[in-house]
């Protein structure tokens, strides 16, 4: 498992200076940070593919592959728990005591996709002019670009009112 809260801890620094680069910056961040995640997976769980043949995979078609040929419970949120005590035949599994050892969160393919492509459509391609005297900014639209990055790393706040 990769330790993800340092990443998500960048990208908020990112987003709390609050200016058009350090959000598109953010939303870079956010991006890398889908492909780490969706890499990660198939690091776990997946030996036999050659490099060369993933080379051009984007993350959703990473995870598709690992869901059908390797692990269908990718999409499943798991936790990683371990006894403080060795296993003993007279102690019922449900009896013991245990550690939490890490979570891992599970996904859909379709919306890492979509979160993953509309980070680059907002936010890491210029826009393209629609006429001769047309504008064309050094970024692209900060609140729609902030609130991706959002979708794809909430604040806590916004997990809190999630929550709530």
């Amino acid at each position: 498992m990769i330790q993800i809260q340092p990443i998500i801890d960048r990208i908020r620094a990112l987003l709390e200076q609050d200016t058009d680069a350090s959000v598109t910056y953010a939303a870079l961040e956010a991006r890398l940070a889908l492909e780490k995640v969706c890499y990660d997976r198939l690091r776990q769980r997946h030996d036999y593919i050659s490099h060369a043949d993933l080379k051009a995979w984007t993350p959703r078609h990473v995870v598709k592959r690992v869901m059908e040929e390797v692990d269908e419970n990718l999409g499943l949120t798991m936790t990683l728990s371990m006894s403080r005590t060795p296993a003993r035949d007279d102690v019922k599994p449900e009896d013991e005591d245990y550690v939490e050892i890490g979570t891992e969160i599970g996904f859909k393919p379709q919306r890492i996709a979509g979160l993953w492509q509309a980070l680059s459509n907002l936010a890491l391609h210029v826009r393209v002019p629609e006429h001769k005297n047309d504008h064309i900014p050094d970024y692209g639209d900060k609140a729609q670009t902030r609130a991706k990055v959002d979708a794809v790393c909430p604040s806590s706040e916004h997990l809190a009112q999630i929550a709530a």
